[in-house]
């Protein structure tokens, strides 16, 4: 009986401890494609501001 109830805090602490590592690691995965989101929105930024940009000038504004 003793013996269970160690394993099986033993195996709670073990769940949590993977649940972390789990987390931890999703999280860091997640910085590149942020990046590339963020890289992805400037450059479509620029191309619209550039875009704008001729067709004002096209106008003479």
């Amino acid at each position: 009986s003793r013996f269970t109830e160690r394993i099986t805090v033993l195996v709670d602490k073990y769940d949590e401890t993977l649940d972390d590592h789990a987390a931890r690691l999703a999280a860091l995965e997640s910085i590149p494609a942020r990046r590339w989101e963020q890289i992805a929105n400037y450059t479509l930024t620029a191309a619209l501001g550039a875009g704008a940009g001729i067709v004002l000038a096209h106008f003479g504004l």
